[in-house]
């Protein structure tokens, strides 16, 4: 088990809407880094619902088996890399519910394992039918309002161009 002090020290200050990436060890892991030329290769939205989940953060990330919530800590507890905690902007904090509620919608989307492969080769479209990780990110926030990238209104970011959307604020580490 992995430990959670750097976790636990931003925990408090972490909330809806927030980024997460993630920086894996394995070979898909590898792979990403590869074909994107970026440092991280997974991401996933916090969900923060103190008056339902018991003071809970939860992340919703896309993974195989579908665009699934999970609990923050215990993902981090088990997780083979090393993780950052982006906030969302200042500017953005009124936009937070309705990320949280685009992103609740999506929950149980298959993941877009067809277009995570054709997005190594070549950009793909933004597609919220099917969902791979950033793309995810990506779509919940045009979906709650936040202002779309220039010249990638339309194409799905990889995990390592998310914080080109200057959405959130510096990176923190968390595992």
């Amino acid at each position: 088990m992995n430990d959670l002090s750097k976790y636990l020290k931003h925990r408090p200050k972490m909330d809806t809407g927030d980024l997460l990436l993630f920086r894996g060890r394995g070979v898909v892991s590898w792979l990403i880094r590869r074909f994107t030329g970026g440092d991280v290769t997974h991401a996933a939205i916090v969900l923060r619902s103190r008056e339902f989940l018991e003071e809970r953060v939860i992340q919703i990330g896309a993974v195989g088996q579908g665009f699934i919530p999970t609990i923050l800590s215990d993902y981090l507890a088990h997780y083979h890399g090393n993780a950052y905690w982006l906030p969302l902007k200042t500017e953005y904090h009124p936009l937070r519910r309705e990320m949280g509620r685009e992103a609740l919608k999506k929950s149980g989307v298959k993941y877009d394992h067809r277009n995570l492969i054709r997005q190594a080769l070549s950009r793909v479209s933004l597609d919220a039918s099917q969902l791979f990780c950033s793309e995810a990110y990506q779509w919940i926030g045009y979906a709650a309002g936040l202002p779309k990238l220039p010249h990638y209104e339309s194409i799905a970011l990889y995990p390592s161009e998310l914080e080109k959307l200057g959405w959130t604020g510096e990176r923190h580490a968390v595992l």
